[in-house]
Protein backbone atom coordinates (compact mmCIF):
# COMPACT_ATOMS: atom_id res chain seq x y z
CA UNK A 1 0.00 0.00 0.00
CA UNK A 2 2.79 2.20 0.35
CA UNK A 3 3.66 2.12 -2.94
CA UNK A 4 -0.02 3.05 -4.37
CA UNK A 5 0.24 6.07 -1.66
CA UNK A 6 4.06 6.82 -2.94
CA UNK A 7 2.64 6.79 -6.59
CA UNK A 8 -0.53 8.91 -6.03
CA UNK A 9 1.61 11.47 -4.03
CA UNK A 10 4.00 11.53 -6.92
CA UNK A 11 1.14 11.99 -9.80
CA UNK A 12 -0.78 14.65 -7.56
CA UNK A 13 2.80 16.66 -7.32
CA UNK A 14 3.48 15.95 -10.53
CA UNK A 15 -0.54 17.21 -11.82
CA UNK A 16 0.50 20.36 -9.74
CA UNK A 17 3.67 21.03 -11.02
CA UNK A 18 1.86 20.93 -14.18
CA UNK A 19 -1.29 22.81 -13.05
CA UNK A 20 0.86 25.47 -12.05
CA UNK A 21 2.81 26.09 -14.52
CA UNK A 22 -0.15 26.33 -17.37
CA UNK A 23 -1.54 28.76 -14.53
CA UNK A 24 1.06 30.67 -14.58
CA UNK A 25 1.59 30.36 -18.32
CA UNK A 26 -2.36 31.63 -18.98
CA UNK A 27 -1.60 34.56 -16.18
CA UNK A 28 1.69 35.24 -18.60
CA UNK A 29 -0.40 35.26 -21.35
CA UNK A 30 -3.33 37.48 -20.68
CA UNK A 31 -0.80 39.87 -18.92
CA UNK A 32 1.02 39.76 -22.21
CA UNK A 33 -2.13 40.79 -24.20
CA UNK A 34 -3.07 43.14 -21.93
CA UNK A 35 0.11 45.32 -22.08
CA UNK A 36 0.12 44.43 -25.83
CA UNK A 37 -3.35 46.16 -26.23
CA UNK A 38 -2.15 48.92 -23.91
CA UNK A 39 0.89 48.94 -26.33
CA UNK A 40 -1.81 49.17 -29.06
CA UNK A 41 -3.82 52.34 -28.12
CA UNK A 42 -0.40 54.29 -27.36
CA UNK A 43 0.94 53.64 -30.83
CA UNK A 44 -2.40 54.58 -32.13
CA UNK A 45 -2.40 57.95 -29.79
CA UNK A 46 1.43 58.50 -31.25
CA UNK A 47 0.12 58.43 -34.74
CA UNK A 48 -2.72 60.50 -34.52
CA UNK A 49 -1.01 62.97 -32.85
CA UNK A 50 1.38 62.78 -35.70
CA UNK A 51 -1.35 63.42 -38.29
CA UNK A 52 -2.95 66.27 -36.28
CA UNK A 53 1.05 68.13 -35.61
CA UNK A 54 1.55 67.18 -39.60
CA UNK A 55 -2.24 69.12 -40.33
CA UNK A 56 -1.04 72.11 -37.81
CA UNK A 57 2.22 72.48 -39.69
CA UNK A 58 0.51 72.97 -43.48
CA UNK A 59 -2.39 75.26 -41.82
CA UNK A 60 0.19 77.40 -40.44
CA UNK A 61 2.06 77.54 -43.36
CA UNK A 62 -0.79 78.58 -45.26
CA UNK A 63 -2.09 81.01 -43.14
CA UNK A 64 2.02 82.48 -42.74
CA UNK A 65 1.50 82.41 -46.66
CA UNK A 66 -1.42 84.49 -46.51
CA UNK A 67 0.21 86.57 -44.24
CA UNK A 68 2.91 87.05 -46.20
CA UNK A 69 1.00 87.87 -49.35
CA UNK A 70 -1.10 90.72 -47.47
CA UNK A 71 2.01 92.29 -45.91
CA UNK A 72 3.44 92.56 -49.64
CA UNK A 73 0.55 94.05 -51.26
CA UNK A 74 0.11 96.16 -48.74
CA UNK A 75 3.86 97.39 -49.68
CA UNK A 76 3.00 97.46 -53.15
CA UNK A 77 -0.21 99.89 -52.25
CA UNK A 78 1.59 102.03 -49.95
CA UNK A 79 4.43 102.51 -53.26
CA UNK A 80 1.61 103.35 -55.72
CA UNK A 81 0.25 105.70 -53.24
CA UNK A 82 3.45 107.18 -53.40
CA UNK A 83 3.95 107.66 -56.54
CA UNK A 84 0.79 109.12 -57.31
CA UNK A 85 2.00 111.71 -54.54
CA UNK A 86 5.05 112.28 -56.71
CA UNK A 87 7.21 110.04 -54.50
CA UNK A 88 9.96 107.64 -56.31
CA UNK A 89 8.35 104.20 -56.45
CA UNK A 90 11.01 102.33 -55.81
CA UNK A 91 11.22 99.43 -57.72
CA UNK A 92 7.87 98.16 -58.38
CA UNK A 93 9.29 95.43 -60.52
CA UNK A 94 11.36 93.89 -57.43
CA UNK A 95 7.77 94.45 -55.73
CA UNK A 96 6.11 92.85 -58.88
CA UNK A 97 8.85 89.55 -58.53
CA UNK A 98 8.12 89.12 -54.87
CA UNK A 99 4.37 88.68 -54.85
CA UNK A 100 4.70 86.65 -57.90
CA UNK A 101 7.06 84.32 -55.38
CA UNK A 102 4.35 84.79 -52.30
CA UNK A 103 1.33 83.77 -54.78
CA UNK A 104 3.73 80.95 -55.71
CA UNK A 105 4.26 80.02 -52.23
CA UNK A 106 0.58 80.22 -51.03
CA UNK A 107 -0.72 78.16 -54.16
CA UNK A 108 1.86 75.72 -53.05
CA UNK A 109 0.69 75.76 -49.16
CA UNK A 110 -3.33 75.25 -50.43
CA UNK A 111 -2.51 72.29 -52.60
CA UNK A 112 -1.27 70.37 -49.67
CA UNK A 113 -3.86 71.35 -47.74
CA UNK A 114 -6.12 70.24 -50.25
CA UNK A 115 -5.10 66.63 -49.21
CA UNK A 116 -5.47 67.37 -45.47
CA UNK A 117 -9.10 69.51 -45.48
CA UNK A 118 -12.56 68.04 -45.96
CA UNK A 119 -14.09 69.03 -49.50
CA UNK A 120 -16.34 72.41 -48.10
CA UNK A 121 -12.67 73.81 -46.27
CA UNK A 122 -10.51 73.45 -48.76
CA UNK A 123 -13.51 75.24 -51.23
CA UNK A 124 -13.07 78.35 -48.87
CA UNK A 125 -9.36 78.42 -48.82
CA UNK A 126 -9.55 78.56 -52.93
CA UNK A 127 -11.75 81.47 -52.66
CA UNK A 128 -8.96 83.24 -49.98
CA UNK A 129 -6.27 82.30 -52.43
CA UNK A 130 -9.14 84.11 -55.26
CA UNK A 131 -9.25 87.02 -53.47
CA UNK A 132 -5.78 87.42 -53.07
CA UNK A 133 -5.56 87.64 -57.14
CA UNK A 134 -8.70 89.61 -57.28
CA UNK A 135 -6.67 92.11 -55.01
CA UNK A 136 -3.48 91.74 -56.93
CA UNK A 137 -5.07 92.51 -60.42
CA UNK A 138 -6.79 96.28 -58.93
CA UNK A 139 -3.25 97.23 -57.29
CA UNK A 140 -1.21 96.09 -61.14
CA UNK A 141 -4.38 98.11 -62.92
CA UNK A 142 -3.49 100.93 -59.95
CA UNK A 143 0.62 100.94 -60.84
CA UNK A 144 -0.54 100.95 -64.89
CA UNK A 145 -2.82 103.92 -64.43
CA UNK A 146 -0.71 106.03 -62.00
CA UNK A 147 2.36 105.30 -63.78
CA UNK A 148 1.39 106.10 -67.10
CA UNK A 149 -0.35 109.47 -65.83
CA UNK A 150 -4.12 108.48 -66.51
CA UNK A 151 -5.44 108.21 -62.80
CA UNK A 152 -2.17 110.33 -61.31
CA UNK A 153 -4.88 112.31 -59.15
CA UNK A 154 -7.60 110.15 -58.38
CA UNK A 155 -8.54 108.42 -55.07
CA UNK A 156 -10.92 105.92 -56.85
CA UNK A 157 -8.71 103.38 -57.17
CA UNK A 158 -7.14 103.84 -53.76
CA UNK A 159 -10.97 102.86 -52.59
CA UNK A 160 -11.08 100.03 -55.05
CA UNK A 161 -7.85 98.51 -53.54
CA UNK A 162 -8.61 99.07 -49.84
CA UNK A 163 -12.22 97.32 -50.35
CA UNK A 164 -10.66 94.26 -51.79
CA UNK A 165 -7.69 94.13 -49.07
CA UNK A 166 -10.86 94.01 -47.14
CA UNK A 167 -12.87 91.31 -49.01
CA UNK A 168 -8.74 89.60 -48.92
CA UNK A 169 -8.72 89.87 -45.05
CA UNK A 170 -11.78 89.02 -44.50
CA UNK A 171 -11.33 85.44 -46.28
CA UNK A 172 -8.48 85.02 -44.26
CA UNK A 173 -9.88 85.59 -41.52
CA UNK A 174 -12.67 82.93 -42.14
CA UNK A 175 -10.64 80.34 -43.35
CA UNK A 176 -7.93 80.81 -40.46
CA UNK A 177 -11.37 80.41 -37.92
CA UNK A 178 -12.75 76.98 -40.23
CA UNK A 179 -8.87 75.77 -39.96
CA UNK A 180 -8.79 76.20 -35.82
CA UNK A 181 -12.25 74.83 -35.67
CA UNK A 182 -10.93 71.66 -38.03
CA UNK A 183 -7.75 71.08 -35.51
CA UNK A 184 -10.12 71.20 -32.30
CA UNK A 185 -12.75 69.53 -34.15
Amino acid sequence: MNIWISAIGAIAALAGAWGGQWLAARREDRRWEREQHREDLRWERDVQREKRERRFNLYVDFVTATRNQQSLLTSMKTTIIQYRDGESAGDIFKAEHAIGLGYQDLAEKAAALEIVLPEEIFEKVQETILEYINLWEVLWEAWRSVSHGTNRDSGHMIKIIEAEQVKARQARDLIVAQLRNHIDG
